[in-house]
């Protein structure tokens, strides 16, 4: 009867100091991972804003397009400038996007070689924004910027008073 009780106490296992650090070599581990990670994740967020924004360049050249081969009043005449906001390129189908995320207006302006150039100032509802880039090149995550959406909301007020085109 005493060999069973001896045989008992005789096991190996793990005792409370091997245990808690390995836990705490897994807290490390983890921290060092995730602090490599989390601006990774920060820019392909930014990466993916400024593939919709160019989107919306798009959409607007496209409505723009379609409005002038329909609509013989539709001009923009060189120099001027008009906009297009977020919400009428999302509402009229050209985008498939939820218009309660988005907001801004896209300014499109035509050179006096009749070119057009399509500017955009966007803003989603995470607080990403951007302003004043050119749709026509790729973005650079710089040039996304995180809540200072005031002023492009402002701007797009002016737009829809002025000079929306719809």
């Amino acid at each position: 009867m005493e060999k069973n009780y001896k045989n008992m106490y005789d096991k190996r296992g793990f005792t409370l100091v091997e245990l808690l650090a390995v836990i705490v070599v897994l807290a490390v581990v983890m921290l060092i991972a995730i602090n490599s990670i989390l601006p990774q994740i920060d820019k392909a967020r930014k990466n993916a804003f400024g593939i919709e924004a160019l989107s919306f360049a798009d959409a607007a050249e496209q409505y723009v397009l379609e409005n002038q081969l329909t609509n013989s009043d539709f001009v923009i005449a060189p120099g001027a400038e008009k906009c297009i906001k977020a919400s009428t390129l999302i509402g009229k189908g050209l985008l498939d996007m939820d218009d309660t995320k988005y907001g801004g207006y896209v300014e499109i302006s035509r050179n006096t070689e009749g070119l057009y150039q399509y500017t955009v100032n966007l803003y989603k509802s995470n607080g990403f924004y951007i302003e004043g880039h050119d749709g026509k090149k790729e973005v650079d995550p710089s040039n996304v910027k995180e809540d200072g959406t005031a002023d492009v909301k402002t701007k797009e007020a002016a737009c829809a008073a002025s000079q929306e085109l719809k």
